[in-house]
């Protein structure tokens, strides 16, 4: 956090005005491969313990070209499951997914695929660690 900002006249002592703490910025995730794209950048948003070293398997439900229209998937996912927007940058495109996240293995991942899937309307989802 950047200093205080002093102020100080002839008449007093110094003065200390607190600047604005900077914003938190999430973690990066660690890299994935989709498509042939390796060594994304990535930050997520939504639960703030998002991945754990014990629950790194993710479902993921759909990706889109503009965060604006991932938030209403997010916002239904994260009313059933544990969900996150993982924005995924590969050079000039960016890519905003929607995952159900926090699971211990994959095997319990692609048991709650299909329930995911029914009650999100969704199909051609995924399951990945990475």
């Amino acid at each position: 956090m950047p200093p205080a900002s002093e102020t100080a006249d002839e008449h007093s002592s110094m003065t200390t005005t607190p600047t604005k703490p900077a914003a938190t910025i999430p973690a990066l995730a660690p890299d994935v491969s989709e498509a042939g794209v390796a060594d994304q950048k990535m930050k997520l948003e939504g639960s703030p313990d998002t991945l754990s070293p014990t629950n790194n398997w993710y479902i993921n439900l759909a990706a889109y070209s503009q965060q604006s229209s991932a938030k209403p998937l997010y916002e239904r996912a994260r009313k059933i499951a544990k969900a996150d927007i993982q924005e995924v940058v590969s050079g000039t495109r960016t890519v905003y997914r929607v995952r159900a996240i926090g699971y211990p293995s994959a095997e319990e991942a692609r048991e709650d695929t299909r329930r995911l899937e029914s009650l999100l309307g969704l199909k051609d989802t995924w399951v990945s660690n990475k």
